[in-house]
């Protein structure tokens, strides 16, 4: 994500340590972190899972993950972006 928005080579680290230790990210981390969840989980294929197995509501992000290779918390952000979990 970093590469394709342009972002500067040096600061990918910087920021990524910074928002560990502060718990807040810096927009150029946000916007990588946005790009990926569209390029790995884009928003019509998980709307499309969940349509297709509707028992996966009651505990979609883990089961979600599994079928989209990501990780629990990863999963779990994009459907809290998307409005599907609060």
């Amino acid at each position: 994500g970093h590469y394709c928005l342009k972002h500067k080579p040096n600061e990918y680290g910087f920021h990524r340590r910074q928002s560990t230790y502060t718990g807040i990210k810096h927009e150029n981390e946000r916007e990588a972190d946005c790009f990926a969840a569209n390029l790995v989980m884009p928003e019509s294929m998980v709307r499309d899972e969940i349509k297709k197995y509707p028992f996966l509501k009651s505990d979609s992000a883990a089961i979600l993950s599994l079928r989209f290779g990501v990780s629990t918390s990863a999963m779990r952000n994009r459907l809290k972006n998307m409005s599907i979990i609060k």
